[in-house]
Formats: structure tokens, sequence, C-alpha cells
């Protein structure tokens, strides 16, 4: 079964509540996880996929906590109630005296009732270092097309941890014409030396040359994508006869935080014929 102990914390729920109500009243029932104070650090969780997410999260109110036994216990557990539906969000505010560590552990993501797939990461965070108090931390869990599962951190809208999006390459042929794309995909965003940058280990291989108004896209991973060239691509006006582009297109990664380089979710190149 898939499901991440939902009798244990169930009961720890209903044994908590108990005792609450004993000591508070019975007009208690209803209580926050933590209570807030001035300047809290917000936590925000954002299921952008299809399916229920179950986040993990853990808060730790140490910023030096380098033991995983201490970090992920059912002390630091921060109970959300059910896992996030499709497209839910959930958020709370936390003392920010007791949020020195915020952890997505290894979020779930349940394909049915006896399938999941773990996140591909495990975003941890810690006061001083990557937020501080009054800050809003977000983490989105996202699914790819090809059936991965990852997280991403964001703290004020800066992306600073987690797995990078695909790099989408788009290759669109406005001409009347087939054309050659040229494509070349290098690892590396810092590469001067053409050698290096045009040969045929980083020369993508797209098949027949693009027909006219074709359109051809692929996705690539970030990591293995700094750099994106269209050499000089050909049109072939016929079969005798090719003609090239008037100039080389070249795409480094670009660098959306100081923490964390993130790829342009699209590169999209279009040759068009201009009259003369």
């Amino acid at each position: 079964m898939y499901i991440r102990s939902w009798t244990k914390r169930l009961l720890r729920g209903m044994i908590g509540a108990l005792v609450l109500a004993a000591v508070m009243g019975p007009s208690c029932a209803d209580f926050p996880i933590i209570l807030p104070e001035g300047n809290p650090v917000r936590v925000e969780l954002v299921n952008t996929t299809d399916y229920y997410v179950d986040p993990g999260l853990y808060i730790h109110p140490d910023a030096d906590v380098y033991d995983n036994a201490r970090l992920i216990s059912d002390e630091t557990w921060i109970d959300i109630g059910d896992p996030l539906a499709p497209l839910e969000m959930w958020a709370y505010d936390f003392r920010c005296s007791e949020t020195g560590t915020v952890v997505s552990d290894f979020a779930w993501l349940f394909l049915n009732d006896e399938e999941y797939i773990a996140s591909e990461n495990s975003p941890w965070i810690t006061i001083g270092q990557h937020f501080e108090c009054g800050d809003t931390i977000r983490f989105i869990f996202v699914d790819t097309i090809e059936g991965g599962f990852y997280t991403e951190v964001w703290v004020n809208d800066v992306r600073i941890d987690g797995v990078a999006r695909p790099v989408s390459v788009e290759l669109i042929n406005e001409t009347d014409y087939y054309v050659d794309p040229g494509l070349y995909v290098h690892p590396d965003a810092n590469v001067y030396d053409e050698a290096q940058l045009i040969s045929d280990e980083t020369w993508i291989d797209i098949g027949e040359p693009l027909a006219p108004l074709e359109m051809w896209t692929s996705d690539f991973d970030c990591a293995e994508s700094g750099t994106v060239v269209s050499d000089f691509a050909w049109p072939r006006i016929s079969h005798m006869t090719l003609t090239t582009a008037y100039n080389e297109v070249t795409i480094p990664i670009m660098n959306t935080g100081e923490n964390e380089p993130q790829a342009a979710e699209i590169r999209r190149m279009q040759w068009v014929k201009h009259a003369r």
C-alpha cells in the first residue's frame, strides 16, 4: 500500500485532539497547528498536478539541524490534513521563532489507490540562508509529460532550489521551403570555442528537414542545455540550390536567481522568408 502511515497519523491526531479538548474545554476543537506571531513565516503548498499529493512537510525550530533523524520525525511533521487535491493550495503562517528549517521530504504523488511516485528531490531550506522572518515559502509540486515528479521551492517569488524544468526547444519553419535548422545543444553556458559547440557530439538529429510551415519540438534536460544554437540554418530553395540564414542564433542558459540557474521554459526559433 502507498499510504504513508495514515493510520498512525489519524490515531495521533485523535489523541492530540482529546487531550487538548480535555485541557482547554469543548469549544477548542478547532485549533491552529502553530499560533502565529508578529512577522511570521508563511508556508504555501501548491499542487499543480492532476493527482493527490502528500507534501511531507516538516519544520524544525533550529537552523543548524544536520541529523536527518532529528529533522524528519513525528515531532517536526506538520499535519495538513488530507493530501493536497489536484490544483489545491494550502497555506499557513508559522511562528518565525519556531521555523528554523523547512523541508518537503520527498513528496508523494498518488497515481491510484496502490501506486505512488516520490518527488525527485527533497528541498531543505533554513532561516538566515534561504529565508527570513516575514518571508513566504512556496513549495510547488510539478509532474512532467515524461512521468517525472519534482518539487520546486520559492521564497518571495524567487526560485532557490528544486529540479529545474526541462528546456523545450521549438523549431518553426514559416517559409515556403524545406529548412535544415542546424541545431546544436551543448551542456555548458560558457562555450567560446566553436569547435566544441558545433560538433558531431552536440548536433541534434531532428530527422528530415523541416517542411514548409512545419514545427518540431522536443524537451531537453536543463543540465544538458547550457547553450542552444541554430548554426546558419539552410533553406532548400530547390533540390540543387541551398542558401544560408542571415545569422547564427545562440541562446545561453538564463539565470533567474543568485542561488540557482533556471532554464527558460521554451526556446523558440523561427525561420521567416523576407520579401525583397
